[in-house]
């Protein structure tokens, strides 16, 4: 599993999470939401709507845009498909 970190604008107004070892202006301040890279989008296209209330808001080529109600940080999944990658 590959992970990535990005840095959004704005961030920095956040309250950093620290356990004491990293400085709180150094720590995560939270997760805008995750981005899924998989052969097929369906069946965990399912589990979101079905299962988890996310609701379809965008969809543009291969990328597929997912939200929760409400505007909380971890409210968006992004679902690019990439047949064949894996």
């Amino acid at each position: 599993m590959a992970l990535a970190l990005v840095g959004v604008a704005g961030a920095e107004n956040e309250p950093g999470r620290s356990n004491g070892n990293i400085p709180s202006e150094h720590a995560i301040r939270g997760f805008q939401g995750v981005t899924l890279l998989l052969d097929s989008a369906e069946k965990t296209a399912a589990i979101l709507t079905d299962v988890f209330g996310f609701r379809e808001v965008a969809r543009e080529r291969s990328m597929i845009r997912f939200a929760a109600a409400g505007d909380a940080n971890g409210s968006v999944v992004d679902i690019h498909e990439a047949k064949g990658f894996l």
